[in-house]
């Protein structure tokens, strides 16, 4: 399990992938949008990482809208209001 990837580059991203065994499972968990990396060209880990493997059949991605926050409400509503900030 690979979590928190949204803070990984992209060749930090392949290292862990290229590595993975024969009749292994890998699952990558991560959130674009709340990325701590600050280098423009960093950013772009998890979203080519995961351009890359909608191309692979092997790979399922799943994910998540705003009813599947399971954190306080503050938190959920806080998270809320900064999805519309982000996308204005």
């Amino acid at each position: 399990i690979v979590d928190e990837m949204q803070n990984m580059n992209f060749e930090e991203l392949d290292t862990i992938i290229t590595r993975v065994g024969d009749k292994s499972k890998i699952i990558f968990c991560g959130d674009y949008r709340q990325s701590d990396l600050h280098k423009p060209h960093d950013k772009t880990g998890i979203r080519e990482l995961m351009a890359v493997t909608r191309r692979m059949p092997s790979f399922e991605h799943i994910e998540f809208g705003i009813e599947d926050i399971v954190r306080s409400e503050l938190i959920k509503e806080f998270i809320v209001a900064n999805l519309h900030i982000t996308t204005a």
